[in-house]
């Protein structure tokens, strides 16, 4: 026990020193500002008919609780998800393996000090809706008790099942890259439908419509007309000030504090899970040596080793041109994208093409679905900018050639591919001389690897675009959200998206001109 706890103390003290947790922290913080409004500030961010709860601690402390799904279960997962496949990238994983450190310790260790990670941002948050509180001034008594309640009874059990994700997904093979993060994505939202949809479910994992329900029913108790259906999260303008009520907060019952229990327990079974699936960084040549006792390679003869007296032969000296021709750093960058590509992408890359140019109606704007192929170059886009970082590699490239001819070479590579992937959706525009959502599409298909590269320069990681690319995705081309709709399948506007994409490609040359100074 000693042991797992100075394990979770490691892991808890470096997370906490990562600048990522630091900007989410420092979001919790606006977002707690922006999520108790004023009553004059002219919005609301629960609708209820022009009516909500006075700003006590029983009605914060419930916020608390609904709010931090949005605040950590995304961006939770992206920040934690990667713990242990960062311990093999540094090669902690063999000495890991050495040790008598056991697949369960090391898996329940990982997942406890992510738990605690977010513990530690949900605190933040709480302690911010406190202190809006009393800036708010409409109810100067903070009672505790009401915020620890809701952190105990909804906030815990889902940061546990999340804690417990992080690790079951960095461990099971297939679902340690982009595939993975889709997929919670889509399992994100689907729960959080779930959650919404369904009023008084005690399973529902985040607990919103039954906090929801809750309070529609405070209100109902001073204001009978307001309708069961009516409680809804969100961003809503008000004409004028809210009519308030004091709500008591919600009425714990031991059924609902009972099915909190089974997710706690679920918890532990993925935990479980996890470790029975962790190979404890053993691939198959390490199994080999622990069976066999030998590595597999034939022994070297006595006479190919070197002797004294040997001389050692001269290299030729290497000649460094500064001549690099861009073609072939382009590619040479394509083919580095693409190793380790599996044979199945090829062939959906080229189905993408086929369903492009032949599923498209004529004379008709694009349904939303066929931003889907997009998600095809995402493991190639998402390691621009960062991969050199990522293999340890970044002196011997960036003593190869000039800084600026690396980061057209990239941005060019991944332009490729985005043409490439879309070339069906292009020949069909082009075909159907629909210039409007051409050059829509092609201005967006442009915005998107060159804002891959520039986060991966920035942040050094994937994890940061392939979040906001999905988010993105989800936001803009999916729900029709005029703004974020970067394809310009409803409503476009390149222009914004061109001038996007220059201002990012200044930043992404001035950031490499600044690493490298006068050598560029």
């Amino acid at each position: 026990m000693t042991h797992l706890f100075y394990d979770v103390k490691f892991n808890l003290i470096r997370q906490l020193k990562n600048y990522h947790f630091l900007l989410i922290a420092f979001f919790s913080i606006f977002l707690g500002f922006l999520c108790v409004p004023a009553a004059t500030d002219g919005y609301e961010i629960f609708y209820l008919e022009g009516i909500r709860g006075l700003y006590n601690s029983a009605w914060l402390g419930a916020l608390s609780a609904v709010l931090s799904t949005i605040l950590l279960w995304l961006p939770g997962f992206y920040l934690l998800r990667s713990q242990i496949s960062e311990d093999e990238r540094l090669k902690v994983g063999p000495m890991i393996a050495a040790s008598p450190v056991g697949k369960l310790r090391y898996i329940i260790g990982k997942a406890i000090s992510n738990f605690f990670v977010l513990l530690t941002l949900e605190i933040i948050f709480v302690v911010c809706l406190m202190v809006m509180q009393l800036i708010r001034h409409e109810s100067m008594e903070i009672v505790i008790l009401d915020y620890i309640r809701s952190i105990l009874f909804l906030t815990i059990p889902y940061l546990l099942i999340l804690a417990a994700l992080t690790v079951l997904f960095d461990v099971v093979p297939g679902m340690k890259g982009v595939f993975g993060n889709v997929l919670f994505f889509v399992l994100t939202i689907a729960l959080l439908s779930v959650s919404t949809a369904v009023k008084d479910n005690r399973y529902d994992l985040f607990g919103i419509g039954m906090v929801l329900s809750e309070m529609v029913r405070g209100a109902r108790a001073v204001y009978p007309d307001i309708s069961l259906e009516s409680g809804s999260l969100g961003y809503y303008p008000m004409a004028e000030a809210p009519s308030t009520f004091v709500w008591e907060g919600i009425g714990w019952s031991g059924d609902f504090i009972l099915t909190r229990l089974v997710w706690i327990g679920a918890a532990a079974i993925l935990v479980l899970v996890a470790s029975l699936i962790f190979n404890r960084f053993r691939d198959e040549r390490s199994r080999m040596i622990a069976k066999t006792g030998t590595t597999g390679y034939p022994a070297i003869p006595a006479e190919r080793l070197s002797v004294p007296g040997t001389s050692v032969p001269s290299l030729s000296p290497v000649t460094v041109s500064k001549r690099i021709q861009l073609f072939w750093l382009i590619r040479g960058e394509c083919k580095m994208m693409l190793s380790g590509m599996p044979l199945w992408w090829h062939f959906t890359v080229a189905a993408a093409i086929v369903l492009g140019l032949v599923a498209l109606p004529g004379g008709q704007a694009p349904s939303p679905w066929i931003s889907l192929i997009l998600f095809l170059p995402l493991p190639i886009w998402s390691q621009m900018g960062c991969r050199e970082k990522y293999c340890f590699t970044q002196e011997l490239v960036s003593s190869s050639c000039p800084a600026i001819r690396k980061f057209w070479a990239s941005w060019c590579s991944g332009l490729f591919f985005s043409l490439l992937v879309s070339s069906g959706v292009i020949i069909h525009f082009t075909l159907e001389s629909d210039w409007l959502h051409l050059i829509h599409w092609l201005m967006g298909i442009v915005f998107i690897p060159t804002l891959a590269l520039v986060l991966g320069r920035l942040s050094g990681t994937r994890k940061l675009f392939e979040a906001l690319f999905i988010i993105w995705m989800y936001v803009g081309p999916f729900n029709q959200l005029w703004m974020f709709d970067f394809l310009g399948l409803t409503e476009g506007f390149p222009l914004l998206y061109a001038g996007l994409t220059g201002v990012l490609l200044l930043l992404g040359m001035f950031t490499d001109i600044r690493k490298v100074g006068a050598g560029v």
